[in-house]
């Protein structure tokens, strides 16, 4: 197989191309993490055997048909955490938006540790980054237990965004068009002292993924509601699926903006991620998404002062001029802070799905 190279100002590569005939897709592009050659990695099956390079994960496998320039984003951090016996290492890979390898992140990357109480804290930051104009920034904050059956923390695997037309892209004309989709989970690492096809990384659950946007620069957190999507779990190497769509930020002028991913494990060991810039986004036009009220009836209901909808949805009230004045990640949210008057309800759920209703308080 031969793999697809690209080079930016960030010495970027995308390993796997494998042009698919027949029935299936002409063009196919597998993400294969750049770990193809490394047999003791990711990409070895749990319980270890022959390294799997193909087929790849089922979603985020994709096609020619894209609106994202290779390198020109801020890319995340995967970390590689080999933790056995006393010895402990982190392998690091800087990660575009299609899993294309950010070479250079690794000469560029400065390093921070130091001790807090019973963990240790790892601080990776990388300045090496250029989206469009900006000059951005990761910074990736490890921390987990010296000592214990777990001391390793969560990776993020791979993270990218979506329109409504399934292309893979970081700018939006319109937030409603845009989803989050992640991969993610707690990497456990066995290690053979004799066989490297022996050596493979167990996959384990996380207790928590935590997810915030903000305009870039600012520290105006919005929290962004995330749901599992228990179909596409797939190892080796990338564990769950994650999807947010972005509908209800809340966007007031032209800009990009930065998101934090917290992962936390069951040992409670974190990987907080900020990423800087993550996306782009054009202003919320007055009216948009209000004026065009879908029929919710049965859906979302207003009653006793509450506002509930059917599915877990990330739910906001507009005024009438447009204004959010509320928001909750739920099922639920009062309007007991609300002045009277007319007002829209929007909610959106973990498909992207977006249901309105108006309501007169």
């Amino acid at each position: 197989m031969m793999g697809d190279i690209f080079t930016s100002s960030n010495q970027v590569k995308h390993i796997i191309g494998l042009p698919v005939t027949g029935n299936a897709i002409s063009g196919l592009r597998c993400v294969d993490y750049g770990y193809e050659q490394t047999f003791d990695g990711y990409i070895v099956p749990e319980g270890g055997g022959v390294a799997q390079v193909y087929p790849g994960h089922p979603r985020l496998s994709f096609t020619d048909k894209f609106s994202y320039t290779f390198g020109n984003s801020c890319p995340i951090l995967s970390v590689k955490s080999k933790d056995y016996g006393t010895n402990s290492s982190k392998l690091l890979s800087y990660l575009g938006r299609y899993g294309e390898l950010f070479d250079s992140g690794l000469n560029t990357v400065t390093k921070k540790t130091e001790e807090d109480g019973e963990f240790n804290k790892h601080t990776f930051t990388q300045e090496n980054v250029k989206v469009d104009d900006i000059d951005g920034k990761n910074v990736t904050v490890l921390r987990h237990h010296k000592t214990g059956d777990d001391i390793s923390a969560p990776s993020l695997q791979m993270l990218r965004f979506v329109n409504k037309e399934d292309r893979i892209t970081d700018r939006f004309d319109n937030i409603e068009d845009a989803t989050l989709e992640f991969a993610a989970s707690d990497f456990q690492y066995h290690h053979d002292t004799n066989v490297a096809a022996k050596r493979y990384y167990e996959h384990k659950p996380l207790q928590s993924v935590e997810v915030v946007c903000a305009p870039h620069g600012t520290e105006n957190w919005q929290t962004i509601a995330v749901t599992e999507v228990p179909e596409l779990f797939y190892m080796p190497v990338f564990g769950y699926f994650y999807k947010a769509p972005l509908a209800n930020v809340k966007v007031e002028e032209d800009g990009w903006f930065d998101m934090k991913v917290t992962l936390t494990d069951m040992a409670g060991n974190t990987n907080t991620q900020t990423i800087m810039p993550a996306f782009y986004s054009k202003k919320f036009e007055e009216g948009t998404g209000i004026t065009d009220v879908v029929n919710a009836k049965g859906t979302i209901k207003y009653a006793g002062g509450i506002i509930t909808v059917a599915a877990p949805s990330q739910i906001a009230v507009y005024s009438i001029d447009g204004k959010c004045v509320a928001t909750a990640n739920g099922e639920s949210v009062a309007t007991d802070d609300l002045c009277q008057g007319a007002y829209v309800v929007k909610a959106v759920d973990a498909n992207g799905n977006v249901q309105t209703m108006k309501f007169v308080k």
